[in-house]
């Protein structure tokens, strides 16, 4: 009996030692994704000039969903001015103004970004071959450019022409004297004919609605951001 309560000790204790390593190992696991870790991590990939890592390592601390430092906003939108994001890297640039003031750590430089932002924002603005978040444009694909849609109208069914509504289709027009006797006249609108041009189509059997892929402008945003040529050349 003493031999089993040893053995049975024994093998509970190796349990305990068992878990506990399991819950270290957890807890290493999770320090990769502390705010301070990453925010190092985004700085050093800054500092080799690979921005487009730090940009996934300042997107994972936005993803935590911890309280995340607040110099990483500079930091953030210093990344984003180098990948050309210029309108995102405004946003973090007033973020930052925002939550540090005068007093931040970074304020001057902070300030100096904004102004390469607003030239590059300026820029965009006057630019022909972008929007104005600096993102080239293109034709679109839907209306070829028109910029709008054809439809076949939907109350001529694209006939162009509907029943006269002032003679109901008739091409007369009955009218009553004073004394109850009808006058059978000549319908003024349709000229006796009995139907009328459609009134929602002009006419025309189509309808012209705004294209909703380009919302009218006759172009689409890529992926692709701009280098502003024109606008480049006249400044």
């Amino acid at each position: 009996m003493k031999k089993f309560v040893i053995r049975f000790l024994l093998i509970s204790t190796f349990c305990l030692c068992l878990a506990h390593v399991g819950i270290g190992q957890t807890a290493a696991g999770k320090t990769g994704s502390d705010p301070r870790e990453l925010l190092i991590k985004a700085k050093e990939q800054m500092a080799a000039e690979n921005y487009t890592a730090a940009n996934r390592s300042f997107r994972e601390m936005l993803d935590s969903k911890a309280v995340l430092p607040t110099e990483m906003c500079y930091f953030f939108a210093n990344t984003l001015y180098h990948l050309k994001q210029f309108d995102n890297s405004l946003r973090f640039v007033e973020k930052y103004e925002s939550l540090a003031g005068a007093g931040g750590e970074y304020y001057h430089e902070n300030l100096e970004l904004k102004k390469l932002l607003k030239k590059e924002m300026e820029l965009a603005g006057k630019c022909n071959y972008c929007d104005s978040q600096g993102y080239v444009l293109t034709e679109c694909h839907y209306c070829g450019g028109a910029g709008s849609t054809e439809q076949t109208c939907i109350k001529c069914l694209g006939h162009k022409e509907i029943k006269c509504k002032t003679c109901s289709g008739e091409g007369v027009v009955i009218l009553k004297n004073h004394f109850g006797q009808r006058n059978y006249n000549t319908c003024q609108i349709c000229e006796g004919s009995g139907i009328q041009d459609c009134s929602f189509c002009n006419g025309e059997g189509l309808i012209h609605r705004n294209c909703q892929s380009c919302i009218g402008s006759g172009r689409i945003r890529t992926d692709q951001l701009c280098s502003h040529p024109q606008a480049r050349l006249e400044n």
